[in-house]
């Protein structure tokens, strides 16, 4: 598959997956970048996208470049979601719980990167922007392949508990 074809299936898997991301999606871009300095992937605010490492993206398969664009894109709903709070509300369109914003918008500030390692990842797993993302990538992964991704034991409870909030809130 080549890399417009597989920045087109990106695209096309969250736009068939938009009601979950609620606004603004359109705006978001999808960037291939040789940067050794990146993860494999990250949202970046600045220019609103998504952007890939060109090595993973390289040698990624399209289950996992849309399962991290699924995350990726998580972090742009928490971007919004601080950002366009009152915009959301005045369109009647899905808001977090206050406290949640407030913690994600100082998450986005004081952000903690991952160290390469999973399972010795606390500070950075231990971040709701992360843990958001990580069970929102879950459910929606589990949802259209039916694949179920890792969970680390020391995150399980609050994943769970978030896990079962994307079910009240999505179906």
């Amino acid at each position: 598959m080549t890399r417009d074809e597989k920045i087109d299936n990106i695209k096309k898997a969250l736009n068939i997956e938009y009601k979950y991301f609620n606004y603004g999606l359109d705006l978001l871009k999808v960037k291939i970048i040789d940067d050794p300095n990146i993860d494999d992937s990250e949202f970046r605010s600045e220019d609103l996208s998504i952007v890939f490492k060109e090595s993973y993206f390289n040698s990624a398969s399209l289950h996992e470049l849309v399962s991290q664009s699924f995350h990726e894109a998580r972090h742009f709903y928490q971007y919004v979601q601080i950002n366009f709070r009152d915009e959301l509300l005045n369109k009647n369109i899905y808001v977090e719980d206050i406290e949640l914003i407030n913690r994600w918008s100082n998450e986005f500030k004081n952000y903690k990167r991952p160290s390469g390692n999973i399972d010795l990842d606390y500070e950075f797993l231990d971040q709701d922007i992360e843990l958001d993302a990580m069970t929102f990538t879950y459910y929606l992964t589990l949802k259209l392949f039916n694949l179920k991704l890792y969970i680390p034991k020391y995150i399980e409870e609050r994943f769970y508990n978030r896990l079962e909030k994307f079910e009240k809130i999505y179906g």
